[in-house]
């Protein structure tokens, strides 16, 4: 903005402000005096510090998170949630497939500065242009990338067997590599106060030097390290197969806490969600999946009234007016779960936990949901600072398979309390929308008032404004519409599952080890 004031000694201010993600500004100010000789010519510089200004901040927009998605879960928080949301009508843009080639299913596409970066287990880092899917480079490594690379000021980290690997985004040029122990890193980097932050398969969590690749410090937690760290507040929050969490301080690399001995038999592939001052976390179950899932099943149905439960009997509730429940029906349900839980905790595989000491003070009544044995599928940030959660319910029409009760919510971190949501299109989900069924992965993107949901066949979207669902690519027992890759195993419908990517006006998903571009509409 221009301000300015009529006096004898006249001054106008130039400003520039511009609002970067995490509130900070950049100001310029320029002040001169109307009557000085050199009026003209500060015009013109003003002029030129400008168009200065405003490509410097086209640069800083487009290499901050808003405009792209630059690690794991979109940021250290590990949110899963972007700004700005692509609405329908959806069009597939270019589909990239990676003949030969596989990505793991927990790993997802890395956006940034126009370029799309995706790792393979045969070692292939690419880069793809944003706009058309056409390759820039590829560069070989000594080994099976493992989990996505994450990227900071134009470099690379990847993740791997070989250790991690810092690679020149613009070229593809191999910068320095840091050799792990036996196994490498399974996760996937956190890049913070100049530091490559990660857990290895060896049982140690590292700082790295982000120029030189050498080890700042390390801390060996006697277990492998298979959950990809998220960072808040200088803190880092891990989880390792010893099945506890752990907060580290990253400017001392000193363990801060570690969590009691958590249930489940492992805490591998995806991350924690820091929010409000809470660390959530997800296990894998500890009872055979499928007894797991059909224990939960016939707990619901008790609950819900039902003298048996049988598919039928289940199928004919789902299709009456009963599932759409009284507020105290919902209470009495979450409390009849967190009942459950505190008297059978190895039946928990949701951890809400806090961030300043480890403790579960509040037991969220979240049931399993995931794909073949895999860890539970985690949250993402919503819209209003709650977290939306897919968890099991026999009140709620988001049910849709052989695994019934599933319902998609609002989760309040502070109380423990989910409010269902309830979509406009009748008793059952649209085909090919969402996938309710407990044995199935399905990962959470949220941007504005929309919910994208990944599964393995479909993508989709759900708008919180109308709770209308919507189709956005894919079909049921497919790859996203396709076949699979030649030669790649049948992933099914887990265990893990990356997140769609939102970034300009792409969603990129990864399926069947195959990149699809899905491109929509922006308001």
């Amino acid at each position: 903005m221009i301000r300015g004031k009529r006096k004898h000694d006249f001054r106008r201010r130039l400003v520039v402000d511009h609002q970067f993600q995490r509130g900070r500004g950049m100001v310029i100010m320029i002040t001169f005096r109307r009557d000085d000789w050199l009026h003209k010519l500060t015009l013109g510089l003003v002029a030129w510090a400008a168009t200065l200004l405003a490509s410097d901040l086209a640069y800083s927009n487009q290499n901050n998170t808003q405009q792209n998605w630059p690690m794991l879960r979109h940021d250290l928080a590990r949110s899963g949630r972007v700004e700005t949301a692509l609405y329908p009508p959806y069009e597939i843009a270019w589909v990239r497939d990676f003949n030969g080639e596989m990505i793991l299913t927990r790993s997802e596409p890395i956006v940034a500065a126009g370029k799309v970066f995706v790792g393979t287990y045969q070692g292939g880092l690419y880069c793809l242009d944003i706009h058309t899917g056409e390759q820039a480079w590829m560069l070989r490594l000594p080994g099976p990338i493992l989990h996505a690379p994450s990227w900071s000021e134009d470099r690379l980290f990847v993740p791997g067997t070989f250790g991690i690997c810092a690679v020149d985004a613009s070229s593809g040029r191999r910068l320095w590599c840091f050799a792990a122990g036996r196994g490498g890193f399974a996760t996937s980097p956190a890049v913070v106060n100049d530091l490559v932050l990660a857990g290895a398969r060896d049982g140690n969590f590292v700082a790295l030097d982000v120029h030189s690749g050498q080890r700042r410090w390390n801390i060996p937690v006697g277990a492998p390290i298979r959950l990809t760290a998220a960072v808040a507040n200088d803190v880092a929050f891990f989880a390792a197969e010893d099945m506890r969490v752990y907060a580290v301080n990253i400017t001392e690399g000193k363990i801060r806490w570690r969590s009691e001995k958590l249930w489940g038999q492992s805490f591998r592939d995806y991350a924690p969600l820091v929010v409000s001052g809470k660390v959530i976390v997800r296990s894998s179950p500890v009872l055979h999946f499928a007894t797991h899932v059909a224990s939960d099943t016939a707990f619901l149905a008790r609950q819900a009234g039902l003298p048996d439960n049988h598919w039928q009997t289940i199928d004919a509730f789902l299709r009456s007016e009963k599932i759409w429940a009284t507020p105290d029906q919902i209470q009495a349900e979450q409390a009849a779960i967190r009942q459950r839980l505190r008297k059978e905790p190895w039946l928990k595989t949701f951890y809400v936990l806090e961030a300043d000491s480890g403790r579960e003070e509040i037991v969220a009544p979240v049931l399993y949901t995931g794909g073949c044995a895999g860890v539970g599928n985690p949250p993402a940030l919503g819209p209003d600072g709650r977290v939306v959660v897919i968890y099991r319910s026999a009140y709620g029409n988001f049910s849709l398979g052989v695994a019934p009760f599933v319902s998609v919510g609002l989760l309040d971190v502070s109380t423990g309390n989910i409010e269902p949501i309830f979509h406009q299109h009748g008793k059952q989900p649209p085909w090919n929308t969402f996938w309710g069924t407990a044995d199935e992965a399905q990962s959470l993107t949220t941007a504005e008032n929309l919910i994208y949901f990944c599964h393995q066949g479909t993508l989709s979207v759900l708008d919180l404004s109308t709770r209308r669902l919507a189709p956005v690519a894919g079909k049921r027992d497919s790859w996203g519409g396709f076949t699979n890759v030649p030669g790649i195993l049948n992933e099914w419908h887990g265990p893990a599952r990356g997140s769609a990517v939102v970034v300009d006006d792409l969603i990129l998903w990864i399926t069947g080890s195959r990149l699809i571009a899905v491109r929509g509409q922006r308001r």
